[in-house]
């Protein structure tokens, strides 16, 4: 079975070595980008799972690379980790997102806010690439 691949976007370089260090023993390849034309074109060379996207970026906003990931990979996942809120409504009430905007193709955008929170973070890109949590239990030696 083939690994699956996250690829984090954020115009901050300190948010991507705080989320590399984070996610370090996490079953999937994580791939870290600050710019936004980059994560295109790795988009195009890579089979990549899912996407983690800031929101405020110069140059290329987050919205506005989402909607080019969602017409021109749609298979692709997406998450957005931002500092700024981009909708109003209530709640998400998925476990682990702070909010959830459903699209009209039924696809769902789940938005966890900065500072995150480590362990949410994974477990909502392990929910979403469908990677099951392995729970070792371990019976000391008799």
């Amino acid at each position: 079975m083939r690994n699956k691949t996250v690829l984090f976007i954020d115009d901050e370089e300190s948010v991507l070595h705080a989320l590399e260090r984070s996610l370090l023993d996490e079953p999937y390849q994580c791939i870290f980008t600050s710019d936004p034309n980059i994560a295109l074109d790795i988009l195009d060379s890579l089979f990549v799972d899912m996407v983690v996207v800031d929101i405020r970026m110069p140059d290329l906003d987050g919205l506005t690379l989402l909607n080019q990931v969602r017409s021109s990979h749609p298979r692709i996942k997406q998450a957005v980790l931002s500092g700024h809120e981009i909708v109003s409504q209530g709640q998400s009430k998925h476990p682990y997102a702070t909010r959830t905007i459903t699209f009209d193709e039924g696809k769902e955008l789940h938005m966890l806010a900065k500072p995150w929170n480590a362990q949410k973070l994974k477990a909502l890109i392990r929910e979403t690439l469908d990677i099951e949590t392995v729970v070792c239990v371990c019976q000391p030696e008799s």
